[in-house]
């Protein structure tokens, strides 16, 4: 039963704000034990959710600090068998955890070409190129048509000889 309280709140609550922290917050689950969750954000896109530690913290080392807290039942778990974390502690896992978010950010931005890139490629390469990289943005065929200055029509001719399948089957 508590693995159910602690995926669905992950799944949902952590999930559907954790962009309103982008620096990261203490995600307190139904029991009282925490953990460091961030985001990996990029272009206003979440691309991962990490989180790091199991351990309890006292109220006042979480003054000041982000927190979304489960408000399931707590059924009285006993937790104090579980490492105490104290308020620096926490602070040096929030900054390795950012550093970390970082640089796999920068790796990430690395690996992955810039719509800069993008217009240096032949029509056909970056018609892919952009199905590839923005097909879970809410891309529509008006949006890409104008992206590759094409008509809507061709366009849609375009995707059709690409990619073999029309524009709603991609």
């Amino acid at each position: 039963a508590y693995t159910y309280i602690c995926s669905r709140f992950d799944g949902h609550t952590i999930h559907d704000n954790i962009a309103k922290f982008p620096d990261g917050v203490v995600k307190i689950c139904h029991c009282g034990l925490a953990e460091i969750t961030i985001p990996l954000i990029h272009n206003e896109e979440i691309l991962a959710i990490f989180n790091a530690g199991v351990f309890r913290v006292l109220p006042e080392d979480l003054d000041g600090m982000p927190v979304i807290r489960n408000s399931s039942d707590q059924s009285g778990t006993d937790i104090s068998e579980v490492a105490l974390c104290d308020r620096e502690q926490l602070e040096l896992y929030f900054e390795a955890m950012r550093q970390f978010t970082s640089r796999l950010l920068l790796w990430y931005q690395k690996m992955t070409p810039d719509d800069a890139a993008a217009e240096t490629l032949s029509g056909r390469q970056r018609l892919m190129y952009i199905l590839k990289h923005d097909a879970r943005s809410h891309l529509t065929l008006a949006k890409l048509a104008k992206r590759l200055n094409l008509s809507y029509s061709r366009c849609a001719h375009l995707v059709k000889e690409v990619s073999g399948k029309n524009f709603s089957e991609l």
